[in-house]
């Protein structure tokens, strides 16, 4: 009847008595727990944000880990790096804005956006990119990691994905090799990016 469907939009709604429910509210209200892959993954995500491993993210995390001088605010003056970095902060903090976000608000900031990505594969590649976690197979391999040719002393030559590469300068060459030893890869002669 109609007063059920009304009880059920006030039930959704954090307002009651609007007669009607936004589509991020139902889907909020829909979207269950994320199943135990995409969990994973978000975690794999988290562990990449957190860069003290602390298990909170604040601003010093990230201004140790982001340059925010690309920024199409920070180009055009209209932020400073240090308020887009808090503005990009901010998206992932839950109810509670005191410039921290933990493991559980940004569990929920994702369980958000995956209720509206029905295909796990999907939602994997997504989570790979966005934060650079190498890996995955098929329709779920990182294609947003730095490749570089490596030249090894041998003469052989290969194109190799960097793992961890968020914030890696590619003309920073030392630092890739570093990098590149780190994965195993212990007689590079010496590399080259496309940037």
């Amino acid at each position: 009847s109609k007063g059920d469907i009304m009880l059920l939009i006030d039930a959704i709604n954090e307002t009651p008595g609007q007669g009607y429910v936004r589509y991020d509210e139902l889907l909020y209200a829909l979207r269950g727990e994320l199943n135990a892959r995409r969990k994973a993954m978000v975690l794999k995500a988290y562990a990449v944000f957190d860069k003290t491993g602390d298990g909170i993210v604040d601003f010093d995390d990230i201004k140790k880990a982001y340059d925010p001088s690309f920024h199409p605010d920070v180009k055009s003056g209209k932020k400073s790096p240090d308020q887009a970095l808090t503005t990009w902060l901010a998206i992932f903090e839950g109810a509670v804005k005191d410039g921290k976000v933990t493991k559980e608000e940004f569990l929920d900031y994702y369980s958000n956006i995956s209720a509206s990505i029905d295909n796990d594969d999907y939602f994997e590649l997504m989570i790979r990119n966005s934060w650079h976690i190498s890996g995955g197979s098929g329709q779920s391999a990182n294609t947003s990691n730095l490749r570089v040719l490596v030249i090894f002393r041998d003469g052989t030559q290969d194109v190799v994905a960097l793992e961890n590469d968020i914030g890696v300068d590619p003309h920073d060459h030392r630092t890739i090799v570093g990098m590149l030893r780190k994965q195993g890869f212990s007689n590079v002669a010496k590399v080259r990016t496309m940037h």
